[in-house]
């Protein structure tokens, strides 16, 4: 709640753990990972300014202020944390990046572009990974007819086309029901107990 845009008019006091779970991508290992980190600075801000939107209030940071001093100013870009499959559907969706790998039209040379460029091995991971689905063609990363599907779908592509592959073999709704657990998040996170309860009824 506090780092959201929401404003609660009766929240007087913000507890500030300093903790903060970041998704981050190792390109070399290919993997995804979860990991409690310190917030930057700025969160830190963010979540202090929450406290008394609309009336005094007062924020408890439970951290020292030497350890603010080393906080990062600001939380990474995006690109640099993330897998970057989506991105390159998107890129080639609406023609942004028409030429192939190695040209320089292409989708590595668009997203070099950026003001925090992803690292190279990301890029080409990503790549990889779509040709490696079907989803592109190897020589140009012209998009095919599952890339052309998978880029309208708000899904990670091998979630997309285990998707698409349920529905042709007629697995859908349970598959629907494992790609909703994979996407969202932790189906190992209980919920409030006033949520259990309702669900069990």
């Amino acid at each position: 709640i506090a780092e959201t845009s929401l404003t609660i008019e009766d929240v007087s006091f913000v507890v500030d753990t300093g903790r903060a779970k970041e998704k981050n991508y190792d390109p070399h290992l290919k993997t995804s990972t979860l990991q409690p980190t310190w917030i930057s600075q700025a969160s830190a801000k963010q979540r202090k300014g929450r406290a008394g939107r609309t009336k005094a209030g007062v924020c408890f940071h439970m951290f020292s202020s030497r350890r603010y001093q080393f906080m990062r100013p600001f939380v990474e870009s995006e690109l640099l944390r993330t897998p970057l499959e989506e991105m390159c559907l998107f890129t080639k969706k609406l023609g942004l990046a028409p030429g192939g790998p190695e040209d320089i039209d292409g989708v590595p040379a668009f997203l070099a572009k950026a003001i925090t460029p992803p690292h190279e091995k990301s890029v080409s991971n990503a790549l990889e990974l779509l040709v490696d689905l079907g989803a592109m063609l190897p020589e140009t990363n012209d998009l095919t007819n599952l890339g052309q599907c998978l880029s309208i779908l708000s899904l990670e592509p091998r979630v997309g086309k285990m998707v698409i592959w349920s529905y042709l073999l007629g697995c859908s709704r349970v598959t629907s029901q494992m790609a909703v657990a994979m996407s969202y998040k932790s189906p190992f996170a209980l919920p409030p107990p006033h949520l259990r309860r309702s669900a069990e009824k």
